[in-house]
């Protein structure tokens, strides 16, 4: 038969746009060499950058595919995680899209660091030159020395008020894997941005002592998390149990564990904490007043943290 031929036209979704995009960007860095190297008498260079360029034509051909095709495509890192779109080897959008803000959080820290570094160096100089006429260098006069110590203080203070500006937490992005003793409800599950509802079923005891220590593991995919404030709240329970008030227990002292390779990758304490007990069923809401906040910790980032219930 004769063969008919259609074409489809399809349009970026935001994710995959902004991943073309950023492809196409250095695509056009490497044209802008070639067309630079024009005039060169250099033939090794010219053949370098025009391979250079081929390459880059290549990647964003794939990236019109998906951000994982080609050379220059995201790859799949091996860890841990059992999700359906890691277990098939091709990652979602959603997961394409932590992966591209992990990278653009390591280039802003990255950037503030340098900013950081350069600043505390231009404050260093304005201080020494201020000192020179002391150690017998250049002699300056007394305003000029005010002027220069004004300066070495505006630039400290520039560089300590952007840490600070910038040290507001954040939500967590990205998805982890749920783990926990024995009892816990919902083993191997995968939450998202950091939020989970915890749950145990215990056997119970003749007091409220019998009730042994639980804990539910959170392991982070992507980039090393650092968790620096915690909100909980009490959910409504199962309705077979929210029947019944007095079996329900509820965590009152708990840690939240960080992960450290100091260790050989053991839990070490982060933050203490002691959480209030509802005075009944209908205490449960869904409003903001009924989280409680931790925070005024600073933790190293990992990828594995434990919140470990004492009793």
């Amino acid at each position: 038969p004769e063969q008919v031929e259609n074409k489809v036209f399809l349009n970026f979704s935001s994710i995959e746009r902004h991943f073309y995009q950023r492809q196409l960007e250095e695509t056009i860095l490497a044209a802008d060499v070639v067309i630079g190297e024009k005039r060169s008498n250099n033939t090794k260079r010219k053949a370098k950058d025009a391979s250079m360029l081929s390459n880059q034509l290549h990647r964003l051909r794939a990236a019109c595919c998906h951000p994982q095709v080609g050379v220059g495509g995201m790859t799949l890192k091996k860890n841990n995680y059992s999700g359906t779109s890691v277990a098939t080897g091709v990652l979602s959008m959603d997961q394409i899209l932590d992966r591209l803000i992990d990278d653009a959080k390591v280039k802003a820290e990255e950037a503030q660091r340098l900013y950081t570094l350069n600043t505390n160096a231009i404050a260093c100089l304005h201080r020494l030159k201020s000192e020179s006429g002391d150690r017998g260098g250049i002699l300056i006069d007394s305003e000029e020395e005010l002027s220069l110590l004004q300066k070495s203080s505006n630039a400290y203070i520039n560089a300590i008020n952007v840490a600070d500006d910038n040290a507001s937490p954040s939500p967590i992005v990205g998805e982890a894997v749920l783990t926990g003793c024995n009892g816990f409800q919902t083993p191997r599950a995968v939450i998202r941005d950091g939020t989970a509802s915890l749950t145990w079923v215990l056997q119970k005891g003749s007091d409220e002592s019998a009730n042994p220590a639980v804990w539910t593991r959170f392991d982070f995919d992507g980039a090393s998390k650092k968790i620096t404030c915690l909100s909980i709240r009490p959910i409504m329970p199962p309705t077979n149990i929210s029947n019944n008030y007095d079996s329900i227990v509820f965590p009152r002292e708990c840690v939240l564990q960080v992960s450290s390779a100091a260790v050989g990758g053991m839990f070490v304490d982060a933050i203490s904490f002691t959480l209030d007990k509802p005075d009944s069923l209908s205490s449960f809401s869904q409003d903001d007043s009924k989280w409680q906040q931790f925070h005024g910790y600073r933790p190293h980032k990992s990828k594995s943290w434990r919140i470990y219930v004492k009793n």
